[in-house]
């Protein structure tokens, strides 16, 4: 596909084939032979178009130094699109001002856009009256390839249509060189683009990160008989775990733990789902496994089915000293006990994640909780941290961290596994994001953990 810009004359391709003694082809090579003044001329030229500025204004000015050095009476540069799907006419000039046709042909197009190749119609014959020629409307044109390395970014083009004066090679070179020069300054141009861009993302990426910190929960709970904890650190800018912890009816204490397949943007949008759903639907959350499965209908019709979240769901009573817990999928929790320094995994019926299946139900498990008893939360990023050998973590050094830490506090319990794994994984990058919970059930007496 061809874009003119609006309001500038029109280029039309089209498929005549001028006749063979009228086009020289130069083949694509990086060499080009020019007289010591053209040289200067093009050492001068360099800064003014190398330097980092709009594309468009860019090339606008290597128009005007056509027009001036070649005496072009039409020109145009056409610039690839970045997918290379289309050609894009950004600069389309007359002599004679807007209006008019510029024709080209779609063999030197070919040549110079395929190939490379750099093409003057018209050098050496004395008599132009070739029927291709007239139907051209020109007496002699030039066009070279934009490239830039081994890309080739678009093209140059210019024509006379009046006076019998052609252009030779040496004018080619020079236009070549001329077009060499301008490629590395659109290559510039990309260049200071994307870097625009990694800004703004960069920007953009702080910004929901602040305020996806708004969905979790701002102050931990610090009540009778509960002491709580958490932690958050996303393995890119954004992370796709989420936690909450809320209170609940008759002094019950809720808990959440969830983990989107993937991680970033995407997963990070997709939780955004779940976490409007667990806040508009808190009254629910009582019964667990009711609530997972109107959640799972949630993101079961409003997810591609792609992606999925595991997702950990329980209520914890502190006055019975019990807990009703359900997963989707995701790791059962640990319990630690302080009185003892044991631990051990709960097992649970652990369903499927929220998203896969709408029609899946849940099961709520009823445990009891030992006064001095820590449960702990986590996602995959815990047990799947990765050393530079590639070894993971796992669920066998994760218990022998929550051993080590079973008398401590839920915030000492979370610092006491980070740690740990900070220490496993060394230089290695976090590939995942690290979400870790800890909720401990106090004696009545007992003062809740800052």
């Amino acid at each position: 596909m061809n874009v003119t810009p609006p309001g500038s004359p029109r280029v039309h391709v089209i498929e005549v084939e001028p006749a063979g003694e009228l086009i020289t082809i130069s083949k694509p090579s990086n060499e080009f032979a020019l007289p010591q003044q053209r040289l200067e001329m093009l050492y001068q030229l360099c800064g003014r178009l190398t330097a980092l500025r709009d594309a468009q204004d860019l090339l606008e000015d290597t128009m005007d130094y056509c027009f001036q050095t070649f005496s072009f009476e039409r020109g145009a540069i056409a610039v690839r699109s970045d997918d290379r799907r289309s050609l894009d006419w950004c600069v389309v000039r007359h002599l004679r001002g807007s209006e008019g046709e510029i024709a080209v042909s779609q063999t030197l197009l070919r040549r110079a856009l395929e190939y490379g190749e750099r093409c003057v119609l018209g050098e050496g014959s004395q008599e132009l009256q070739t029927e291709s020629v007239v139907r051209l409307g020109i007496r002699s044109a030039m066009c070279v390839p934009l490239m830039h390395d081994s890309r080739i970014l678009g093209v140059i083009y210019g024509d006379r249509v009046r006076g019998t004066s052609q252009y030779q090679t040496q004018d080619l070179d020079f236009l070549f060189g001329l077009a060499r020069l301008v490629s590395i300054g659109l290559a510039n141009c990309r260049l200071m683009q994307q870097e625009q861009y990694k800004i703004k993302l960069e920007n953009d990426i702080n910004l929901a990160r602040e305020v996806q910190q708004f969905f979790f929960p701002g102050e931990l709970l610090g009540l009778d008989g509960i002491s709580v904890a958490a932690s958050n650190e996303p393995g890119e800018r954004i992370s796709g775990d989420y936690y909450d912890v809320f209170a609940l009816d008759e002094g019950c204490v809720g808990f959440l733990m969830a983990d989107v397949t993937g991680k970033g943007v995407a997963a990070s949008l997709i939780m955004a789902n779940l976490q409007g759903a667990v806040r508009a639907t808190r009254g629910m959350v009582a019964n667990p496994a009711d609530a997972l499965a109107y959640w799972n209908d949630l993101i079961c019709r409003n997810t591609d089915g792609l992606n999925f979240i595991t997702c950990l769901l329980g209520v914890i009573d502190p006055a019975a000293r019990s807990a009703r817990i359900a997963t989707a999928g995701h790791h059962p929790p640990y319990l630690i006990d302080m009185r003892d320094g044991q631990c051990r995994q709960i097992k649970l019926d652990a369903g499927l994640p929220l998203g896969i299946d709408e029609s899946i139900q849940y099961a709520t498990t009823r445990i009891q909780l030992e006064p001095q008893v820590t449960l702990f939360a986590f996602t995959d990023g815990v047990t799947e941290a990765m050393n530079t050998d590639k070894q993971e973590f796992g669920p066998a050094r994760l218990a022998d961290a929550l051993r080590e830490a079973a008398s401590a506090d839920p915030r000492q319990v979370i610092d006491t596994v980070r740690t740990r794994i900070a220490g496993f994984v060394g230089s290695a990058p976090q590939h995942d994001d690290i979400t870790m919970l800890a909720v401990r059930t106090d004696p009545p007496d007992a003062s809740p953990a800052p």
